[in-house]
């Protein structure tokens, strides 16, 4: 079973290889891949929950001393919803239903990106660490984005943050994303 990538490349989706991911069809992707199946107030895209938890991460580990740290887990941070460039995303609930084949194809797609990009795959603890971020994403998103039972949420920014997660056109997104790599990645 193969995926053309939005550059053109064909991938075997059952043995995906490093050689075959490019960082602009995972930013492209992303941004087209809606947050929460798309059930938010206004638009909001993997890409952006991914730069989110890439900040978190160099939020916390800024000091000078921390800096391989901070950079490590911010790269682990953007993508640690990279294969969903493949896959899309998929609602926990169903994914959980689904578990077994979904994750075996989701982890073949992650360590084919982790290689591509140099990023050494995270153990256990790190993926911990990095879930904490993820959780802390969900938390901002989850207060601005997601609507109650009546349908309105009043918008507000994050008290512990003070991030504000505006909407933004899918091309706005997948720049933002490549930015966040290029940041990262500077000597």
């Amino acid at each position: 079973m193969q995926l053309t990538t939005y550059s053109g490349i064909a991938i075997d989706a059952e043995n995906p290889k490093a050689d075959q991911i490019e960082l602009i069809d995972i930013a492209i992707a992303l941004s087209r891949v809606p947050r929460f199946v798309g059930h938010t107030r206004h638009p909001y895209s993997v890409a952006e929950h991914s730069v989110l938890v890439s900040y978190l991460a160099l939020d916390k580990y800024k000091q000078p001393y921390q800096y391989n740290q901070g950079k490590y887990y911010a790269l682990v941070g953007l993508f640690h919803d990279a294969a969903e460039a493949y896959i899309s995303d998929i609602p926990t609930p169903i994914k959980q239903q689904l578990k077994q084949r979904i994750v075996e194809v989701e982890l073949k797609f992650e360590e084919a990106i982790f290689d591509r990009f140099g990023i050494k795959h995270p153990d256990p603890e790190e993926k911990a660490v990095i879930k904490s971020f993820d959780n802390s994403a969900y938390s901002i998103e989850k207060e601005q984005l997601r609507a109650d039972a009546w349908g309105y949420t009043p918008f507000k920014n994050d008290k512990t943050t003070g991030i504000v997660l505006p909407s933004m056109p899918a091309d706005e997104a997948a720049l933002m994303f490549i930015r966040q790599f290029t940041r990262i990645n500077r000597p």
